[in-house]
């Protein structure tokens, strides 16, 4: 989605908002039979990539402001059953175009882009005798990098905020691999003639998932004991 905004007089404003889709969450394993315990869980889906751009200029002297946001789809969690599987990754996300303008006005030009996190959601084995966490890998949280992803023109004041935040990840139990939390990256450069020049520009890295040991469990509710992260 990228608006578009115009005007001849007055603020032009654009503000623009994109999430990826999230990931298919893991099939549940088969149930329990007299002659074995459940099926093996299948592993979640990863979530697509958002990307948001917006553009914003004033043909007159008026002030300007764009402002996208975009997040990366959630990665679905594997599912309940025995077996090992894995949470699907985070979708990364980027940011197209993001630009203001004026004569002369103050323009405002902030660019966010967010990578998915990790939703685990399994809920354990039956092995026939006890009800245990199953075994499962962690996702990943989605990766970004910005590099002067938001621009802007005028005379006057000029401001331009870029935020790279990485997702977050999803934790283990009994699984050899916890996820790792995305990586994130922005840098941002500007030069010219201003009244006034202000540059931030932000990169924050997600979580990383914690491993948890299982313990033997007896009821579905007690499966808070060993949560996952």
């Amino acid at each position: 989605m990228k608006p578009i905004a115009t005007p001849r007089t007055g603020t032009a404003t654009a503000t623009s908002n994109a999430r990826g889709g999230a990931g298919g969450q893991g099939g549940n394993g088969g149930s329990v039979t007299p002659d074995g315990g459940q099926g093996d869980s299948g592993s979640g889906g990863n979530g697509n990539r958002g990307t948001a751009a917006a553009t914003a200029i004033n043909t007159g002297t008026g002030a300007a402001s764009a402002t996208a946001s975009a997040v990366g789809g959630d990665g679905g969690g594997a599912g309940s059953g025995c077996g090992i599987s894995t949470d699907g990754n985070g979708g990364g996300a980027t940011l197209g175009t993001v630009f203001g303008s004026s004569t002369s006005g103050a323009v405002n030009v902030i660019g966010t882009a967010t990578g998915g996190s990790v939703v685990s959601t399994g809920i354990g084995c039956n092995n026939g005798e006890d009800l245990i966490p199953g075994a499962a890998n962690g996702g990943s949280g989605g990766s970004v990098s910005l590099t002067n992803a938001v621009d802007g023109a005028t005379t006057g004041s000029l401001t331009l905020t870029q935020r790279a935040i990485g997702g977050q990840a999803s934790g283990s139990v009994e699984g050899p691999q916890s996820g790792d939390g995305g990586d994130a990256f922005s840098a941002l450069t500007k030069s010219g003639s201003f009244a006034q020049l202000n540059v931030t520009t932000l990169a924050t890295g997600g979580g990383a998932g914690d491993r948890t040991q299982a313990i033997p469990l007896t009821s579905p509710a007690d499966m808070t004991k060993a949560g996952r992260a």
